[in-house]
């Protein structure tokens, strides 16, 4: 066949040379200049009437411009067709090789020339180019070849469908199952049949016996209606989710609800509504979490559903569990599915009632910048030292930090103290501390040349001083952090690698958001 790009290249050049523009040429032949700019592109074949117009307007000749001799093309172009079927032999690829830039009634009369030397590979490359009619009667002269045995051949018939008529597949596929076939076998039909014979198929696959589970190759073509009304029959009789898990995708909302509502009568847990949850409906999700949290519930038993439920059900999650006592620390491995709003308030509230930093480190990474400026402060007014802020560093911003620098050397701390805090120090209080220790400020600022040398002086001077036990408990901090954040992001992965694109769009964003949030709040020289 020809190419069209390199037919398409070969017009473009010739006009080039001629000096032509596209709507020039097209003015010339009395066509759009859209059509002359899809012949360049190699997305269309110039009509094989205007051939020889354009092969003159270009100089050249018409097999110069289809790149190699084409006497069948040729013939067609100059309205010889007939004569030269009669009086020159045709072989099957000089019908492919011109087929793309004949017309259809053309493609037949070459067809009736070389049918009888057409191999089944010959068949499906010049199929395209043919009426449906022909296409359907040549599959069946195919299919019932002597030595054929009477069996079709359908990994041929196959490569035809989508130019055949449903008419004569759906035949086909009827003749295939009498004939003992089986549904792998007419996979590749699937796409192009008819209501009434996929109906046909699935009633044959479960009158021999299989499982509603068998299905999952037909359900994309099975009607809706009717697979519901097939899995609600069958979970009415008993049926387990494992039998329905690959044709969930395919199954109404209604029929989904009642799965999972007929899943938990049979005793399971709601943990084990992770592999449907993808497909269910937020509301009655969120509706039996509750209800399930009234009864006693606990957390660990819906964290896998978490992906998949609204923010309200997630923050009555929340504030239950710690009114039954779990401590604050024990929300990091759900933190990346908690509004900002509700984990804020029990940060606060939990500081209020007294607790440190330390039982809310691993939250750290999930709180609002004016959250934490708040704990930075309130630490600092209850009378903590510059220890206890070193956990706090790494998330902090650097207007935050400068603040608390500024306030600290107000209250006359000392330079040494400040040790931890220098690699996250913004460089205009890097510059601030330098000369106060050149005045007589006590300690010794890094020389605040770059980045990396403010970290390796940071690092060299704090060894035997109060600051390498900060710098510890500010590294110790980072890490419980990242730990808590890898946590609670592998369960959420785990249960929205099966999830269907539509229901998974909401939990990744929310986790794709986490994730922005503490990737900008590491140390500056990771």
């Amino acid at each position: 066949m020809f190419q069209m790009k390199n037919v398409g290249r070969k017009i473009a050049k010739c006009r080039k040379e001629r000096g032509m523009t596209q709507m020039e040429l097209a003015n010339q032949m009395g066509i759009s200049f859209q059509a002359v700019s899809n012949w360049e592109r190699g997305s269309s074949m110039p009509d094989i009437s205007k051939l020889p117009e354009l092969a003159e307007i270009l100089g050249v000749s018409i097999d110069q411009l289809l790149g190699e001799e084409a006497p069948l093309v040729k013939a067609a172009a100059d309205n010889r067709m007939e004569e030269f079927l009669e009086t020159t032999p045709v072989k099957p690829e000089e019908l492919k090789q011109a087929a793309p830039i004949l017309h259809p009634e053309q493609v037949e009369k070459v067809l009736e020339k070389v049918e009888d030397q057409m191999e089944p590979e010959d068949i499906v490359e010049v199929a395209p180019f043919l009426e449906q009619d022909t296409v359907d009667a040549m599959a069946i002269q195919v299919a019932e070849k002597p030595e054929k045995k009477g069996k079709a051949d359908y990994s041929f018939l196959i490569k035809l469908a989508p130019f055949m008529s449903e008419e004569v597949l759906d035949a086909m596929v009827m003749q295939c199952l009498e004939e003992g076939g089986d549904l792998p076998q007419l996979q590749g039909f699937l796409p192009f049949l008819g209501d009434d014979t996929i109906d046909k198929l699935m009633r044959h696959v479960l009158d021999k016996g299989g499982k509603i589970g068998d299905l999952d190759k037909l359900a994309p073509f099975i009607d809706e209606d009717i697979l519901n009304e097939l899995v609600e029959k069958r979970i009415e009789e008993g049926g387990e989710l494992p039998e329905f898990q690959k044709l969930l995708p395919f199954l109404g909302e209604g029929t989904i609800d009642k799965l999972a509502r007929h899943t938990l009568k049979m005793g399971k847990s709601l943990g084990d509504l992770s592999r449907i949850a993808p497909f269910m409906d937020e509301e009655l999700l969120d509706e039996l979490v509750k209800q399930q949290m009234e009864r006693g519930g606990k957390l660990p038993e819906v964290q896998p559903l978490l992906p998949f439920l609204g923010e309200e059900t997630i923050s009555l999650l929340v504030k239950k569990t710690v009114e039954q006592g779990g401590s604050i620390g024990s929300l990091s491995g759900i933190a990346p599915f908690i509004s900002e709003d509700t984990l804020d308030e029990l940060v606060m509230k939990r500081i209020d009632e007294g607790g440190n930093l330390l039982e809310i480190h691993s939250l750290l990474p999930f709180l609002r910048e004016d959250t934490l400026r708040e704990l930075v402060h309130k630490t600092l007014d209850e009378g903590g030292d510059i220890g206890s802020l070193a956990g706090l560093a790494p998330f902090l911003d650097e207007e935050t930090l400068d603040e608390v620098m500024d306030r600290m050397m107000d209250e006359g701390d000392k330079m040494p103290e400040f040790h931890a805090l220098f690699p996250f120090l913004s460089d205009r209080m890097l510059q601030k501390l330098w000369k106060r220790a050149q005045n007589g400020g006590g300690g010794t600022a890094p020389e605040p040349e770059s980045a990396e040398d403010e970290a390796e002086e940071t690092a060299a001077g704090a060894e035997g001083t109060a600051a390498e036990a900060a710098a510890e408990a500010a590294g110790a901090g980072w890490e419980a952090a990242q730990e808590a954040l890898r946590a609670g992001l592998e369960s959420a992965h785990i249960h929205l690698a099966g999830a269907a694109e539509k229901q998974q769009s909401k939990a990744k964003k929310r986790v794709a958001e986490y994730l922005k949030r503490f990737s900008g709040r590491g140390k500056r020289e990771e």
